[in-house]
């Protein structure tokens, strides 16, 4: 509790590994270039980056993402409104950057993801704007879907599990529509990613 307290009040943040130990460090060493910035700056700059780097994005989605009251998150948006394009979609309003760039049309990307991914983190209320539409009807319950989410493009296609063993995992799979040819080498490549990742050979069973 008292490295928490510490943390909070901005004295000691996470510091570098140590083996396999974590580690902490004084803030003002690990960014002793730290800008001091009042509530309200501060409020505005949180709110800005958030919708910048993840819009389009709406205020639900960023109160559960930062912790802030509705009533924080408006006052935020009304200091940065004019940085920012918003569209209407579906009954909710959807705010972004005018800056941010389309994804090409179908580049055929997958990437393996766990819960904690901001892809899934940073949102909550529009969250199922990332379900393909093509799954749509088949994939499991909210929770479950997104424990170890399958990326396709950005969009949920699936999940995957790891079953770990000393020596190799083997990794369950499961897909809400059939991958195309095409997508098929993405998959092996994001699974190679993965093994990479792991410094452990991956299985499909």
């Amino acid at each position: 509790y008292m490295l928490m307290r510490a943390e909070l009040d901005s004295v000691i943040c996470s510091g570098p590994r140590r083996g396999k130990q974590h580690t902490f460090a004084l803030l003002e060493d690990r960014a002793p270039d730290a800008r001091r910035l009042d509530p309200d700056e501060a409020l505005a700059e949180l709110t800005r980056r958030y919708f910048t780097a993840r819009g389009p994005a709406t205020v639900r989605d960023y109160c559960a993402w930062s912790s802030l009251t509705v009533a924080q998150a408006r006052r935020g948006l009304e200091m940065v409104e004019g940085e920012l394009h918003h569209e209407e979609s579906g009954g909710r309003t959807y705010w972004i950057s005018p800056n941010a760039r389309r994804a090409p049309a179908s580049p055929g990307r997958i990437d393996l993801v766990q819960v904690y991914d901001e892809t899934i983190m940073g949102y909550t209320e529009s969250r199922d704007a990332l379900y393909l539409s093509s799954a749509q009807g088949r994939v499991p319950g909210a929770e479950e879907a997104w424990m170890h989410g399958t990326l396709l493009d950005g969009r949920l296609v699936g999940r995957w599990k790891p079953v770990e063993s000393k020596k190799s995992i083997s990794m369950q799979t499961t897909f809400f529509r059939p991958l195309t040819r095409a997508e098929r080498p993405a998959f092996g490549a994001a699974v190679e990613r993965y093994a990479s990742f792991r410094g452990l050979p991956v299985t499909l069973p």
